[in-house]
């Protein structure tokens, strides 16, 4: 079935799988593992779009089963502190588990009291109040109600900046160049070492998930840079060239890295880029 949510102010759309509940274990539940090992087969053998997802999630205590089954239908009942959450699947394949918690902020200009008197009239339970800005709030829906629905509507609504689901899913590691001399980049990843201020860097590792710039063409404009640097050689493309100064006043268009300008800050800003 086909969802939707908002997400930094644009829809984003889901499948939500209805056929499907995750179930968390706790301790009392440990004897119905091997039950549940079973009851997942059929979902395990679905094509995943990215490998080992299903089993980070089952490592975590998650299991994926068919709610009508009669298998799991006792077990699906059988503890109020158990958690269970919807299935949904991104367009991408990944796999999300709904858990009926919110992200919601609403505006400035309300007092905090008025702020916590909107979430109670909203049926909204106050799980965390967020101290990295004002009137910010981690809530929990009501079973009985629909979270997405419940969102949706709240992000409509004049008195909220936003409104956000929380889902939970397997996040894999961040993607770390083996360049050897990566670690002393601090621009990259700074971790606060040698006197640096962690997080001050372009958050390159969070982008390089997404893309790394293939079929991209950037042009490097300084006083030259060094061609055969080895961080820099294989990138430039056909065509490359500089410009060459032709007297006081005119400068022509040189095709060739024949003769290139080289130039430490051209290297570095080149190496960046």
């Amino acid at each position: 079935m086909e969802r939707q949510y908002y997400a930094r102010g644009k829809k984003v759309r889901i499948k939500e799988l209805t056929d499907i509940i995750a179930v968390k274990l706790n301790e009392e539940d440990t004897p119905l593992a091997q039950q549940l090992e079973q009851a997942t087969a059929f979902f395990n053998a679905r094509e995943s779009a990215y490998a080992g997802e299903q089993q980070a999630f089952q490592n975590a205590g998650w299991y994926f089963i068919n709610p009508t089954a009669e298998s799991s239908m006792s077990f699906h009942r059988s503890s109020a502190k158990r958690a269970v959450g919807r299935v949904f699947q991104q367009a991408n394949g990944r796999t999300l588990i709904g858990n009926n918690l919110l992200t919601v902020q609403l505006k400035f200009e309300l007092s905090e009291q008025d702020a916590l008197a909107l979430l109670s009239a909203n049926n909204l339970e106050l799980v965390n109040k967020l101290g990295f800005d004002k009137h910010l709030y981690e809530v929990k829906v009501s079973t009985e109600l629909d979270f997405l629905d419940v969102a949706n509507k709240l992000q409509e609504r004049p008195e909220f900046l936003f409104a956000e689901p929380q889902f939970i899913e397997q996040i894999s590691s961040r993607y770390k160049p083996t360049d050897p001399d990566y670690n002393k980049q601090w621009q990259w990843k700074n971790n606060g070492s040698n006197g640096g201020i962690a997080n001050a860097d372009v958050h390159a590792e969070q982008a390089w998930d997404i893309t790394r710039g293939s079929g991209i063409r950037l042009a490097v404009i300084d006083n030259g840079f060094e061609v055969n640097h080895p961080d820099i050689k294989e990138a430039i493309v056909d065509g490359a060239g500089y410009f060459k100064q032709e007297g006081m006043s005119s400068t022509t268009f040189e095709d060739s890295l024949s003769h290139y300008p080289n130039n430490d800050h051209g290297t570095f800003c080149a190496g960046i880029a």
